[in-house]
């Protein structure tokens, strides 16, 4: 297909770098056409140990530290203001959207283009989703704010979570955490779910939260023409700039802060939430 000039490259997406796939695009592409400096990012999942408990005790100090620490601080200032509301079922469809659009708005994820947001495909995906009871959505309140969600499907004994996000307005709460917190005592106690997957990304708080990870790259196959041998050496170069980037931030123990205030900046552009009434209280 690509000989022929039906496109000038093909994406592989998501492929184990310990799969039998991976190793035949390693290998069978000639060199000029194969993917050069592929970036991997790793896939994280948490196989639950039965019982909530046993998650907890699975944590490391620190991590057990800070759940209790902000689990207080939104005892004390909230107190039996704080639920967790599923939004999962068919008739939830339009106001589970309405409250997770609020949310997501406000994230640094949607300055970037990215994460949840409420177009016609999410709908129908959803809708479909919650039609055959595969849809999860919980939506963290505190007080009479919507203020974290995160939404999935549970399918063959997997939750996989496909959007995470917080109000940084109540960042000093962490309640991307403690809505995690929540949503993983609520389905160890339902005990249908054995794994939660929490896709790919290096994020902190799938380090502290996993207890399984695995390598993934997205591989491209370039065309044996002109423009795709163009493409791919375009495509070494802004991998190398990209790599030597990373390397020296990294080096000089400034990533994560460069990380930190992109974020902070991202989200002080971020629209204002829209004024809204929950019923689901």
């Amino acid at each position: 297909f690509l000989r022929r000039g039906g496109a000038a490259a093909a994406l592989l997406r998501h492929v184990r770098v310990d799969s039998a796939m991976h190793r035949v695009f390693q290998r069978l592409p000639s060199w000029s056409c194969r993917d050069h400096l592929i970036p991997t990012s790793r896939h994280w999942r948490l196989r639950l140990p039965g019982t909530f408990a046993a998650f907890v005790k699975g944590l490391s100090k620190k991590s057990r530290e800070d759940c209790r620490r902000f689990g207080n601080r939104i005892l004390e200032d909230f107190g039996a203001e704080v639920a967790v509301v599923p939004m999962h079922r068919s008739d939830h469809g339009e106001q589970a959207m309405r409250v997770v659009e609020n949310i997501a708005q406000r994230t640094y994820q949607r300055a970037l283009g990215a994460g949840f947001r409420d177009t016609a495909e999410t709908r129908a995906r959803w809708q479909a989703a919650a039609d055959r009871g595969w849809l999860r959505v919980y939506v963290l309140y505190l007080g009479r704010e919507p203020v974290a969600f995160c939404a999935g499907f549970e399918i063959a004994e997997t939750l996989w979570l496909e959007h995470v996000g917080f109000d940084p307005a109540f960042r000093r709460y962490q309640p991307g955490g403690h809505l995690l917190q929540r949503v993983i005592e609520q389905v160890s106690d339902e005990g249908r779910v054995r794994v939660v997957d929490f896709g790919v990304g290096d994020a902190d708080y799938k380090r502290r939260i996993c207890n399984e990870s695995h390598e993934e790259v997205s591989v491209y196959v370039f065309a044996p023409t002109v423009k795709g041998v163009w493409l791919n050496g375009l495509r070494v170069v802004t991998a190398w700039i990209d790599r030597i980037g990373h390397a020296v931030a990294r080096r000089c123990g400034v990533l994560d802060w460069i990380r930190g205030r992109w974020r902070r900046q991202l989200t002080k552009g971020a629209s204002q939430p829209v004024a809204m009434v929950s019923s689901m209280r």
